[in-house]
């Protein structure tokens, strides 16, 4: 694969910075907040609703409403610093359509924001875009990481 150009790399860049900021600004909103819970999401579900039900219910809604937060904050930084970014962009597309298919219609889904950000970081991983312009391509050259091939395939 040919090297980006630099009005490339600024694109990556922005995808990076825009998708990561949705991350970070839910994290953000969500971490402080007491009352912050999915419940509402998995209770309202108009599709597969028997399901997000299910989740809704203690212990599980405990659980997720504990993880989601500290995911997103993760999330958001590893696209923001351009780091770990093909796990990162895996389980964020995963929680993206996650979040899409509670309230799942068509043909809306296919403009659905949750989508678009899930399909931009699908793009993002395919090229491991943390390499350009992110901290990926010095946490490669780290010991172990760099003598394993795989190990900085699957990093980012």
């Amino acid at each position: 694969m040919a090297e980006p150009t630099v009005l490339q790399r600024l694109i990556l860049l922005a995808f990076r910075f825009i998708v990561g900021w949705v991350f970070l600004g839910a994290a953000l909103r969500q971490i402080p907040d007491p009352t912050w819970t999915a419940a509402n999401l998995l209770n309202n579900a108009s599709t597969f609703a028997f399901f997000f039900n299910f989740l809704a219910q203690p212990p599980f809604i405990y659980l997720i409403d504990a993880l989601i937060p500290w995911i997103h904050l993760l999330l958001g930084l590893a696209l923001f610093l351009g780091v770990f970014l093909r796990g990162a962009a895996v389980v964020g597309s995963i929680l993206m359509i996650l979040y899409v298919l509670p309230r799942l219609s068509f043909p809306e889904v296919f403009t659905d924001a949750h989508v678009i950000y899930s399909l931009i970081m699908i793009y993002l991983a395919s090229i491991g875009a943390g390499r350009f312009w992110g901290l990926q391509g010095w946490v490669n050259g780290l010991g172990p990481i760099a003598r394993n091939e795989r190990l900085r395939y699957v990093l980012g």
